[in-house]
């Protein structure tokens, strides 16, 4: 079976039609993935 691919940002999972890239992201919602704002803090440091 063929994964499908969005011809403007080659990334799989969705098409061109429903691409946040291209269509604009949906209010309120945070376009940096939350994985890439966290902080590594060692055992035992609060912040």
């Amino acid at each position: 079976s063929r994964r499908i691919v969005c011809q403007y940002c080659e990334k799989p999972g969705h098409s061109a039609k429903v691409c946040y890239k291209l269509r604009g992201y949906p209010p309120g919602r945070n376009q940096t993935p939350t994985a890439h704002n966290t902080r590594a803090m060692p055992p035992g440091v609060s912040d």
